[in-house]
């Protein structure tokens, strides 16, 4: 290579120092020493860094189990998010954005998020900035609902912008392990309650009942006389049907 020539690199205002003069020779010296293959070998490396960096970068975030996004306050649409967001949604990040927030969600869990997000917009324009921690639900591709737990906070962009970014984590299979959970103590209570009140009509029946000889009625805890039917009929689910035995078929009717 020849020498470059760069003008006014000391003193742009006095092109025709000799200080330019003496800059652009010993500029002209060292380029000499950079061949014009050595040129190439840079270029070439710093491509290939850079393309190592971009694959390395949609490797991690397409296989990261979180999604990183953003979201503009202004119009609620989805300016970034992360590739992961296929592996959570079926969705590619690239459908995702510009896509309106409320299409992604249930009804009730936007009505939620757009409650709580008006909350956030005065807090933090009272200087109070916090992260927030919900649990939403989604709709997925398939057009099943999905829980993702999220960690998100406001910021003004530097064009004046808010914004809300946050992290996404697919809950799903916890919610539905909480649920289930929840139904297994409800249908045990359901159990337990039977089965005492089972054990209590089982004592009752089985135990010893002070009865009248002559009357036949049962005296309880409270020491209150009972006719018998009357008896059974508040201290369990029995009750009584009348007919007559042929015993006393044939003392009364004869």
């Amino acid at each position: 290579m020849g020498k470059m020539i760069l003008p006014y690199l000391v003193n742009p205002g006095n092109p025709d120092s000799d200080s330019n003069d003496k800059a652009q020779n010993i500029i002209g010296v060292i380029f000499e020493y950079i061949t014009q293959k050595e040129v190439l070998f840079f270029m070439s490396t710093a491509v290939n860094k850079a393309i190592e960096l971009e694959t390395i970068h949609a490797v991690l975030s397409k296989d990261l189990a979180d999604a990183v996004w953003s979201v503009d306050v202004k119009t609620l649409t989805y300016e970034y998010i992360s590739r992961s967001i296929i592996n959570i949604s079926g969705y590619s990040a690239e459908e995702y954005i510009g896509q309106s927030v409320h299409k992604t969600m249930s009804q009730d869990t936007f009505g939620s998020v757009f409650k709580i997000l008006s909350e956030e917009i005065s807090s933090f324009e009272s200087h109070q900035k916090k992260i927030r921690n919900m649990e939403l639900e989604l709709i997925h591709r398939t057009g099943r609902f999905y829980w993702v737990e999220i960690r998100a906070k406001l910021y003004k962009s530097p064009e004046g912008g808010l914004k809300v970014i946050g992290v996404s984590r697919d809950v799903t299979d916890r919610k539905k392990a909480e649920q289930e959970k929840e139904d297994t103590i409800v249908r045990l209570g359901k159990m337990i309650a039977e089965n005492e009140r089972l054990l209590k009509e089982n004592r009752i029946l089985t135990g010893l009942l002070p009865i009248c000889s002559g009357c036949k009625r049962i005296r309880d805890d409270n020491n209150k006389w009972w006719p018998l039917e009357a008896y059974v009929r508040e201290h369990t689910d029995a009750d009584f049907t009348h007919t007559i035995c042929t015993d006393c078929s044939e003392i009364f009717y004869k």
